[in-house]
């Protein structure tokens, strides 16, 4: 009996592993397009390496169990070639801490932050933006109280604080704003609080993010705050679940290729980032790395989580990093980290960069 209970489990580890690799073959393929495959297989993409340790855990714990040691180390291998070949991970090394002419930089802080529509406490909020004292805060989830918006003015002062549309991003800047103006998104605006659906969406606004362009010591400068859009379902039925998946994968590509053909034509240092509901994996974040800079990645072998502090029922166990700075045009990274502050479902990513002086200034 013990055999044949045996051959059951063996059976069983054999089949896991071998539709395990499967997944990974299929994924591998996705991402690097070898085999052409209908666009929606990139939704596969927002799937981390780092998650698909659990889809082995079974079969590895099933061989080492039988004590088929061989079986087990080879796949573990797999997993783990699979997560340092393709996950969030980098093998850069830490950036310089200067440039090569010190004297021709300066020195900036930087921060992106969900605001989860204030559900934390408006005044938590505010209290933890003093204490950061960031030169630039890139907000997100801006669902903020008409009476408040005077009252968040003037209680991060000597900041000034810029916002776009409800529920959508704005700009706390230390430094003299030159311009500032929302841009519409070609995507229509889905609900924080409700479900939806990719039919009702299409007569609510277009969604936006928030551009400053910011005189920092003479430089000019270009500071973005970007959230993609996402969402819930209409309800937890199967199809509306995946076909609003599907629309969010379509807008968030549209939202993508509108928004690096934006950032083509700025001149001179440019910083953007936020919540971007999208892993490090996915094609969306993908594209953008390969434009600019992950200021976090930059000085961090992985990327960690930055979504999921108070996740029910994990609770305030985080599972995916979607909030991002990314950097472009001389702009070099010192250091950046994510912040263990509560004020949202989502950490926040903190960073400092150097970023060339005015021609004044480097006299």
């Amino acid at each position: 009996m013990t055999s044949i209970v045996g051959l059951i489990f063996k059976w069983i580890a054999n089949l896991w592993a071998a539709l395990y690799l499967i997944f990974i073959a299929t994924w591998i393929n996705v991402t690097i397009d070898l085999i052409p495959m209908n666009q929606r297989w990139l939704a596969l993409g927002y799937f981390p390496p780092i998650w698909s340790l659990v889809l082995a855990l079974i079969p590895l714990a099933i061989y080492l169990g039988l004590r088929f040691y061989r079986r087990a180390l080879i796949l573990f291998g797999i997993y783990l070639m699979f997560f340092l070949g393709f996950g969030d991970t980098s093998f850069s090394g830490e950036p310089s801490h200067h440039f090569k002419e010190e004297a021709r930089t300066q020195k900036i802080s930087i921060v992106a932050l969900n605001l989860r529509y204030y559900s934390f406490g408006f005044d938590a909020i505010v209290e933890a933006i003093n204490k950061m004292d960031v030169d630039f805060y890139l907000l997100s989830e801006n669902d903020i109280k008409p009476e408040q918006i005077e009252v968040m003015k003037e209680r991060v002062h000597p900041g000034v604080f810029h916002m776009g549309q409800q529920e959508s991003t704005a700009i706390i800047s230390r430094y003299p704003v030159l311009e500032f103006r929302e841009v519409k998104f070609p995507t229509r605006q889905a609900s924080l609080f409700d479900g939806n659906t990719p039919e009702e969406i299409q007569g609510n606004p277009f969604r936006s993010f928030v551009h400053a362009i910011v005189d920092v010591n003479g430089t000019r400068t270009h500071i973005i705050s970007v959230r993609f859009i996402a969402g819930r379902a209409a309800n937890r039925q199967l199809g509306n679940v995946i076909n609003w998946g599907f629309h969010v994968l379509a807008a968030q590509q549209r939202e993508t290729d509108f928004f690096l053909e934006y950032l083509s034509h700025l001149e001179g240092p440019v910083i953007f980032g936020g919540d971007l509901n999208a892993t490090p994996t996915s094609i969306v974040v993908r594209r953008l790395s390969a434009s600019a800079t992950d200021l976090y990645l930059s000085d961090h072998f992985w990327g960690g989580f930055t979504f999921g502090t108070s996740f029910p029922p994990l609770t305030n166990i985080p599972n995916s990093r979607l909030d991002y700075l990314f950097a472009m045009n001389e702009v070099q990274p010192v250091r950046s980290e994510i912040l263990d502050i509560v004020i949202s479902d989502h950490y926040i990513v903190y960073a400092e960069c150097l970023i060339p002086a005015a021609p004044a200034a480097q006299n």
